[in-house]
């Protein structure tokens, strides 16, 4: 079990699908309140009953969105996606349910203009989030295991049908062409043939330009960004499959994947560089191509 908690995740932090996540669940609640009426609400009778209902959906959703810009502005960094893990996830999620269930206990007493008891308030929220977590990480469990078998089949079809491009049986337009690097000075530049190069690494302020010789693998490093050294190389099988690589896909010789994304494996897999999920379309798509 604590390996599955380890296991990779990936992570939506504050994008279009989180936020349509979101107030699809306040939406959920709103609807599931007002139909069940649980929690003795059906047995109540005042004013406004059904819109009280409602509101607990639109406080849920308009806390998580608000938790969700705050944390995603403070805590958001490039590298924290790679170390995303289910573990996390379900910490992640229990936080926001955490928050969404306070706020609701504060609009209740607002509703109905009632005292702040923090003992009212720990019972409330012990009682959620008793209901929640439970269900919260079997959501996540079975997310990562569809999004785990659906990117294993996509990366073992890929290989199975050979479309993993090679140096040994894909074509070779690009290959005798000397590709020049340039640092962002215009001082320094690096050449060599396209067929040596087999990826591109962000580091900082610099690029590592690893490159493949006779017996061995070696890297250049050049002061650039990755982004103005990619304008600087052929686009046809060099590409970008991740913030921080440009890769050589005739290098790559099987495509491996988890619950985040893809892994690019070179060179009987002593290289294996992650796939972004803005990238993998691109990717995937190069080498059906090339099928």
């Amino acid at each position: 079990m604590l390996e599955l908690l380890k296991a990779p995740y990936p992570l939506y932090l504050f994008s279009t699908r989180r936020v349509y996540l979101i107030l699809c669940v306040g939406a959920f609640v709103s609807l599931f309140l007002l139909v069940f009426q649980p929690f003795g609400t059906d047995q109540a009778n005042f004013a406004y009953k059904n819109y009280f209902l409602a509101g607990y959906g639109l406080v849920i959703s308009s806390s998580i969105l608000l938790l969700e810009a705050i944390l995603a502005r403070i805590f958001f960094r490039p590298k924290l996606e790679d170390a995303w893990t289910v573990g996390k996830q379900i910490l992640w999620v229990t936080i926001y349910m955490s928050f969404a269930m306070i706020c609701c206990y504060f609009y209740k007493q607002w509703f109905f203009q009632l005292p702040v008891a923090w003992a009212d308030l720990l019972y409330f929220y012990g009682l959620a989030l008793s209901i929640g977590v439970f269900p919260v990480a079997i959501m996540t469990l079975l997310d990562y295991i569809y999004k785990l078998q659906k990117n294993q089949a996509v990366g073992d079809s890929i290989s199975s049908n050979q479309l993993a491009a090679s140096p040994h049986n894909k074509p070779r337009n690009d290959n005798a062409r000397i590709l020049t690097l340039t640092s962002d000075n215009g001082k320094d530049q690096f050449e060599l043939p396209a067929s040596q190069l087999l990826y591109l690494q962000a580091a900082d302020n610099y690029v590592e330009i690893h490159y493949k010789t006779e017996e061995q693998t070696a890297k250049y490093i050049l002061r650039n960004s990755l982004q103005k050294l990619a304008d600087q190389l052929p686009s046809n099988s060099i590409r970008r499959c991740h913030r921080s690589y440009l890769v050589n896909l005739q290098y790559v010789e099987r495509i491996s994947g988890n619950a985040q994304g893809y892994k690019l494996h070179l060179l009987a897999d002593s290289i294996a560089i992650p796939v972004s999920r803005s990238k993998s379309k691109d990717i995937l798509l190069y080498f059906e191509e090339q099928s």
